[in-house]
């Protein structure tokens, strides 16, 4: 899960869904719960663009040692839609 929200706000509003879901924001006000500091704490959302960039990037270099680079792209893209 990636921050801060989308500016789609169909898409924003599924994100929301799926942190309130998690416990991550307050189902009733939205607001963040104690859960986003221990999220925040073992490096498992990226708060930035850039933080996700460089980790999706990362993870095409992995990738690619097995499968070409463009085979990693496409297999992200089609997690994205």
């Amino acid at each position: 899960m990636r921050l801060p929200l989308p500016e789609d706000k169909e898409w924003a509003a599924d994100r929301t869904t799926i942190l309130k879901a998690l416990g991550v924001l307050n189902p009733d006000t939205g607001e963040p719960t104690a859960r986003l500091d221990v999220v925040k704490a073992v490096d498992m959302v990226r708060l930035t663009e850039k933080d996700w960039l460089d980790e999706r990037n990362k993870m095409i270099s992995l990738c690619s040692n097995c499968h070409s680079e463009q085979y990693a792209r496409e297999q992200l893209a089609m997690g994205d839609q």
